[in-house]
């Protein structure tokens, strides 16, 4: 089984309401009418061979006519497929935005350099459940985990302020020590990088 990642991708321009329309009609010819849908019926319809969209399944599409727009999420195995979402862009002459993650494969993209749609900069998981008497820093890494996309370090920062949590650097050996003294917690801190922006 392959550990899924969660994309949303957002498709900007002129030719949203085409690719939107294609979309719906993709979606009456297909027999998959209930559930996740396979993001390969689009591809079908347009009779594109050969792009692998295999295991890419759609949960909420919406199209926004105002901001020409058309959102996807789709969950799809460890990473985002770039192949797919490039042949659309393409098609549709549209730009598109990525937000993505696996954390258990720690996936972080996002490609949205502006913020625009997407302004998320970090990513934290904390789970200690298991944990019958919770100490303050867990309660605390509890509070940072309910806000889980950070759109900047100064709130993490704020949040851990009597932990003395400065840098990203003291954030991942914060991190480091919280599964070294509680095995049973998973804790899961990560960077979005855009993986086609230049460093």
């Amino acid at each position: 089984m392959p550990d899924w990642c969660l994309t949303e991708v957002i498709f900007e321009g002129e030719n949203t309401e085409k690719l939107y329309s294609d979309w719906e009609n993709a979606l009456r010819e297909s027999s998959e009418k209930e559930g996740y849908v396979w993001f390969g019926i689009l591809f079908n319809y347009k009779n594109i061979k050969d792009i692998e969209t295999y295991r890419m399944f759609v949960d909420d599409v919406e199209f926004d006519k105002n901001a020409k727009t058309v959102y996807f999420r789709i969950e799809e195995p460890y990473e985002p497929n770039f192949e797919a979402y490039n042949t659309i862009a393409e098609l549709y002459n549209l730009n598109y935005y990525v937000l993505a993650e696996e954390p258990a494969g720690r996936v972080f993209i996002n490609t949205d350099t502006s913020g625009k749609y997407f302004p998320e900069k970090y990513y934290f998981e904390f789970f200690a459940e298991d944990i019958p008497v919770k100490n303050e820093l867990l309660t605390t890494l509890q509070r940072l985990h309910e806000i889980r996309y950070i759109e900047d370090f100064q709130t993490i920062r704020e949040i851990l302020k009597n932990y003395k949590i400065e840098t990203e650097e003291d954030m991942a050996k914060l991190c480091t020590y919280i599964e070294e003294t509680y095995p049973d917690v998973i804790i899961v801190f990560g960077k979005f990088i855009n993986p086609f922006q230049k460093s």
